[in-house]
């Protein structure tokens, strides 16, 4: 870039976060105004938008001492979560005999009545998705100057956990090996696509898959969390702007990153998520923000077999195709990274002369392409191994 082209870049940079902090400019609406400069800023100036919205989500929490002590009727009882969005809490209504989970949102980090109708038709959209590995919302709306989600209170652990544990040892034990099996692995993987595959079919992306957003339940199905910030499809295109960008870096699909987003940004987050649990270490952890968006339009990773070379070829192979840079080479549905998982574990189980067990919405069968559940004696086999303690989160 030379010195004339570099002066132009930077001053259409600050002139962008000018008019995206005062009237919240999208990316296609200024490249048309520079069509010159267009595919620049439709290539980098994502990364700007994404810089600032982490930068509103640490700035703009409401302080702790002004949320509420209730709403919509539910007693806020404590803190168990919070994010970018806002923060999440352990509640119970007086009517009701359970707990649940309250995501609190101050109406001010929604910032205009567009993003509020959008948090809200989005919300009804997620409202409406059942499904045994997806956290429910109950109900969703306003009170004061917070908007809220109820959704379903899980106790387990979430996978963040369990990777924790994992990149703590220096490498990954036989011993540790015979407890958290690959069939468990694959398991996980069969439970999150298939959900997300549903999810999909429902006109739901949601964004932001990452281990801290699954959790396994005592049952030892796993859950996935907020899809408060999911993108629903038939969304009124005057509320949701396809340069959004809403995610995790680490987990965020390349373009994800450029303001792209569809069913195999989900995709590829899952085969991070896999690829992290099979390899025992976090990915990309050493890397600052800035080299993160900088490089992450070319940056792979290295092939998992190179990390833990007693990866199975065939696990190794469908979590790879999951992380492929170009969505084109990833697996295209949900539905498709599902079977691939699950034909593995029919493979497994064939040559251990054992089948696999997978739960209907009726019952038991064997062989279908529903998910299948973890055997709670496994289940403890993980804690006991990794020291994972169960408590309630969300």
């Amino acid at each position: 870039m030379n010195e004339l082209v570099e002066h132009t870049f930077h001053s259409l940079a600050e002139e962008f976060l000018r008019r995206f902090r005062l009237e919240k400019c999208s990316v296609e609406l200024f490249a048309s105004e520079y069509p010159q400069f267009a595919s620049t800023i439709l290539d980098e100036f994502p990364g700007l938008v994404l810089a600032e919205q982490l930068k509103a989500s640490i700035s703009d929490h409401s302080p702790k001492s002004k949320m509420p002590k209730s709403i919509a009727g539910y007693r806020l009882q404590k803190e168990i979560g919070s994010g970018g969005m806002g923060y999440v809490y352990l509640a119970k209504h007086p009517n009701q005999s359970h707990d649940v989970a309250v995501k609190i949102l101050p109406l001010d980090r929604l910032r205009s009545p567009s993003c509020l109708k959008r948090f809200s038709v989005e919300a009804q959209t997620c409202q409406q998705l059942v499904h045994p590995s997806i956290v429910p919302v109950y109900e969703h709306g306003t009170d004061g100057d917070f908007a809220y989600l109820v959704m379903r209170f899980v106790k387990g652990f979430c996978l963040d956990q369990l990777i924790e544990k994992l990149s703590q040892q220096d490498k990954i034990s036989s011993s540790t090996l015979n407890t958290l099996d690959w069939n468990i692995i694959a398991t996980l993987g069969h439970q999150i696509a298939s959900a997300l595959d549903y999810a999909h079919r429902h006109g739901v992306v949601h964004r932001d898959i990452k281990p801290s957003n699954l959790i396994i339940d005592q049952d030892g199905t796993i859950c996935i969390l907020d899809f408060g910030v999911a993108k629903v499809k038939e969304i009124d295109t005057r509320l949701s702007r396809t340069g959004d960008i809403i995610g995790t870096p680490r987990y965020m699909a390349p373009e994800q990153l450029r303001g792209a987003c569809d069913a195999r940004c989900d995709i590829y987050a899952t085969g991070v998520t896999l690829y992290e649990l099979a390899s025992g270490s976090s990915v990309w952890r050493s890397l600052s923000f800035k080299q993160l968006l900088k490089e992450r339009a070319t940056l792979e990773l290295p092939d998992i077999r190179e990390l833990n070379p007693m990866i199975p070829d065939e696990l190794a192979s469908i979590i790879m195709k999951a992380c492929e840079l170009k969505p084109e080479q990833r697996y295209q549905t949900a539905g498709e990274l599902s079977h691939a998982l699950l034909s593995h574990l029919n493979s497994a189980a064939s040559d251990a002369s054992s089948p696999v067990v997978c739960r209907s919405n009726t019952g038991w069968t064997s062989g279908t392409s529903q998910p299948v559940a973890l055997s709670g004696l496994v289940l403890l086999g993980i804690l006991a191994v990794f020291g994972v303690a169960i408590y309630a989160a969300l």
